[in-house]
C-alpha cells in the first residue's frame, strides 16, 4: 500500500509543476504603450459627424477608397479612407472611427 500511495503523490506532484509551468507560460504578454499625448491625435482628424447623409460625405471627404456593401438589418454599409472608416445605417452615418498607425517608435514592454 505504501508503494500505490508514494505513486499517487508523485503523480499529484508532477501535475502540479507541469499545470504551474503552464500558467507561467500563459500569463505572459505583450504589452504596448502609447503616451497620452499620442491617444488622443484621432480627435484632431476631421471624419463626418454623425447624421451626415452620403452624398455630403462624399462632397467633403471625397471619393472612399473601399465602401462595403449593406448588410443586415437594419442595413450597416461602410466606406474606407485612408485615415477613418465610416459607418451608415442606410444613407445616414452613424459611427465615424479613425484608423489606428502605429509609430516606429513606439514603446514596447514585455509584461513578466
Amino acid at each position: 500500500m505504501g508503494t500505490l500511495k508514494n505513486t499517487s503523490q508523485t503523480l499529484f506532484i508532477w501535475l502540479l509543476a507541469a499545470s504551474g509551468i503552464s500558467v507561467a507560460a500563459v500569463t505572459q504578454a505583450e504589452q504596448i504603450k502609447v503616451p497620452i499625448g499620442q491617444q488622443t491625435a484621432a480627435q484632431e482628424i476631421k471624419m463626418p459627424s454623425k447624421g451626415m447623409n452620403k452624398t455630403k460625405v462624399q462632397a467633403i471627404f471625397g471619393e472612399p477608397l473601399e465602401t462595403t456593401p449593406a448588410k443586415g438589418q437594419p442595413p450597416i454599409s461602410s466606406w474606407k479612407y485612408a485615415e477613418f472608416i465610416v459607418y451608415f445605417e442606410h444613407e445616414h452615418v452613424i459611427h465615424s472611427v479613425a484608423i489606428f498607425k502605429p509609430q516606429k517608435d513606439q514603446e514596447i514592454i514585455l509584461k513578466e
